[in-house]
């Protein structure tokens, strides 16, 4: 399945199942810069990826539980990480056969869970690293079923990380920031539900946080966010003020109460704290967003 040759001189190959998602393009750029190899897998055909990539990953078609376990004896990775999106039971059985594989292989299991395996808290919960999983939405239950699994695995070496929106710039589609600036840019306005709590960090610093735990060999569960929270609708509104857009393009929509602020302890970002202050900062330095900022460049305060 996997004979491609690296450069002898890598740090140990990251094995990144899911790799061509938005996180997997973000992560596979920090573990090359600190020069791992990473070999990353993809459920479609790799012969029309973007180039992205380049030549700094390897990237596979692997869709079942057999080619799972082949590819983690095959490569021997230093780290194995699960990025998937899925909540069905074939999904469940790719994460028992990636973590059974990487105990197998003596290799850390890295697993994508969600804020969303503690949506069951409530509104006044601080949600620390230390919590159980409690969800009651179906996607926070699945993850919480799978951070339970790895709990079970007693020889596995594990880390489930816990991490709510997200915001900066995908190549494989439309991520949640550029279709908002898109609307904005063009006149259209956004409506958002009200009281949704979360804590919003930049791609490029969530990616630089999980190289930084792989690298220490982190277990356990990492919170990722920044330091500082607020409502999806006051963001969002800040999010249009940075690109020179009135925040009252975002306008609030119906109440649905819930708390995705997770607190972050062990996956605190390596250089200390971030705000969302922080996260907007970076967004508005991105080249590939910089056509949606106002040509008008007065800054409006909404």
């Amino acid at each position: 399945m996997w004979q491609k040759d690296l450069k002898a001189d890598h740090e140990g190959i990251a094995l990144i199942f899911g790799a061509r998602s938005w996180v997997g393009y973000r992560l596979s750029d920090e573990l090359i810069k600190s020069a791992m190899a990473v070999v990353g897998t993809t459920t479609q055909s790799t012969e029309d990826l973007p180039k992205h990539f380049g030549d700094s990953a390897t990237l596979l078609t692997v869709n079942t539980t057999d080619e799972v376990t082949k590819l983690v004896a095959q490569c021997k990775p230093r780290v194995v990480v699960n990025l998937r999106y899925g909540v069905d039971q074939k999904e469940f059985e790719f994460h028992q056969a990636a973590a059974a594989a990487s105990e197998k292989a003596n290799a850390p299991y890295v697993y994508s869970s969600s804020a969303l395996a503690l949506d069951g808290y409530g509104m006044d919960h601080e949600l620390v690293e230390e919590l159980p999983v409690f969800s009651v939405s179906d996607y926070g239950k699945f993850k919480g079923k799978c951070e339970l699994d790895l709990i079970e695995r007693t020889g596995l070496q594990s880390l489930a990380l816990r991490f709510s929106s997200i915001h900066g710039w995908s190549p494989w589609k439309d991520c949640r920031t550029e279709a908002l600036l898109k609307q904005i840019s063009v006149g259209e306005t956004v409506q958002v539900a009200q009281r949704i709590v979360q804590n919003r960090m930049s791609d490029r610093f969530l990616a630089e946080t999980i190289c930084s735990l792989i690298l220490k060999q982190a277990v356990g569960v990492a919170h990722i966010g920044t330091s500082d929270s607020s409502e999806e609708v006051d963001f969002l509104g800040k999010l249009a003020n940075t690109f020179g857009y009135a925040a009252q393009n975002i306008y609030k929509g119906t109440t649905k109460p819930l708390n995705l602020a997770v607190v972050p302890n062990l996956g605190m970002h390596p250089s200390g704290p971030k705000t969302e202050t922080d996260t907007l900062n970076d967004l508005l330095d991105r080249p590939e967003l910089a056509r949606y900022k106002n040509p008008s460049t007065i800054e409006i305060n909404g």
